[in-house]
């Protein structure tokens, strides 16, 4: 009736300040299930939409008003509002779902038990998201969140959003391709779960989004490929055959974020623990004067990345490899450094590397002499306690 829907609403209302909404006040009044009552009315769109509004506010209250609206069986119903033909509805669903997944991992396995991926993969590739944007802006953030946290999600639960999601990296809608980057991301964080991005053909796709004009897109595309490289073998074989090492050079680019250039620091050393064969892709990319560069970074964490991608060189490389590593300036750097920092654990990645060096076929990288001219200081102190 008129009278129900204009009562939803002012309850819609009160919930939608910005601030102090009366959020636990509305909850107490145990209107909830009436709420839901009213999104089952399909021969009434709008009280549907007015409803499913106002139980979304209550649930993106505090988490003990998420876990109330979920004791009221409102998530199959968002669920089912995912094949209504009123955009409203879906949006708001869509918004609902996404901010309840949102919520953790445990959360987000009731929304995919629910049912909910499938028909959210069929909005997005549906006319309806064509008729109103925010019906697909929110459905492929909805997305993201479902297939977001650790662990993972079970990979059968979310595969078939794949070849949804590169189709996203196309939109001109900037939000929706750095929304898709990121699902791809969750998706394939672990060595079990890469081969489904490959073999749905990814690898390249993202790789070229690691440069794209758009610098959010930077991040998750890394962050992919990353997962990538840090697989077998094979897996990292992918990634170099299409062009991953010229993209990671040009984030390791000094102003560009320091985020950025962790995450490609560390790509870069898992390439560089690989067989002799990988490394030398890196040599051919021309990243060794990079990787010595950055080891003198000002910021630890990537200056740390950068060490140990130096220490794995040493350690997998051939004896050409690693002669070419000095060459570029290694002993500088590793002196420089070791003069710097006053972090143990670079300390013993640093001694790490000139002693895996040093024991590869003789090769004389000169690190035992370095840690004897900083013995003077504290430095040298730190290096005895490490090494004896």
């Amino acid at each position: 009736t008129g009278e129900v829907h204009q009562g939803v609403m002012l309850i819609r209302k009160l919930l939608a300040v910005q601030e102090d909404a009366p959020t636990d006040q509305v909850v107490e009044t145990g209107v909830a299930p009436i709420l839901v009552k009213c999104m089952e009315q399909t021969e009434n769109t709008r009280l549907q939409f007015e409803a499913s509004w106002a139980l979304s506010n209550i649930a993106s209250g505090s988490k003990e008003n998420t876990m109330y609206v979920l004791q009221t069986n409102a998530v199959p119903i968002w669920v089912s509002h995912f094949s209504s033909q009123d955009p409203d509805v879906v949006e708001q669903a869509a918004w609902a779902v996404g901010n309840i997944a949102g919520e953790g991992f445990k959360c987000r396995d009731y929304c995919l038990e629910c049912g909910a991926l499938p028909p959210l993969l069929n909005v997005i590739v549906g006319p309806i998201a064509d008729q109103k944007l925010a019906v697909m802006q929110n459905s492929v953030w909805a997305l993201s969140n479902l297939c977001r946290f650790k662990p993972c999600p079970r990979l059968d639960l979310v595969v078939n959003a794949i070849p949804v999601v590169l189709q996203l990296t196309t939109s001109s809608v900037p939000e929706i391709v750095f929304d898709a980057l990121w699902t791809l991301s969750y998706i394939s964080d672990g060595p079990d779960r890469v081969d489904s991005i490959m073999d749905a053909g990814a690898v390249p796709i993202v790789i070229e989004m690691m440069g794209a004009q758009q610098t959010r897109c930077h991040m998750p595309s890394l962050r992919t490929i990353g997962n990538v490289i840090a697989g077998s073998d094979r897996q990292t074989q992918v990634a170099l055959n299409a062009g991953a090492l010229h993209k990671l050079r040009g984030l390791l680019d000094p102003r560009c974020a320091r985020g950025l250039r962790k995450e490609a620091m560390w790509a870069v050393s898992n390439v560089a623990a690989g067989p002799p064969a990988q490394i030398d892709l890196v040599v051919q990319a021309q990243l060794f004067p990079v990787i010595i560069q950055t080891m003198g970074a000002r910021e630890p964490e990537v200056m740390k990345e950068a060490v140990w991608t130096a220490a794995n060189i040493a350690t997998n490389g051939s004896p050409q490899q690693i002669h070419f590593m000095v060459e570029s300036g290694l002993l500088e750097k590793l002196s420089s450094t070791l003069g710097e920092s006053n972090d143990v654990n670079v300390i013993v990645c640093l001694l790490y590397t000139s002693d895996a060096a040093d024991e590869e076929d003789s090769v004389d990288l000169g690190g035992r002499r370095i840690i004897k001219k900083k013995k003077k200081n504290t430095i040298g102190t730190v290096i005895e306690k490490c090494m004896w």
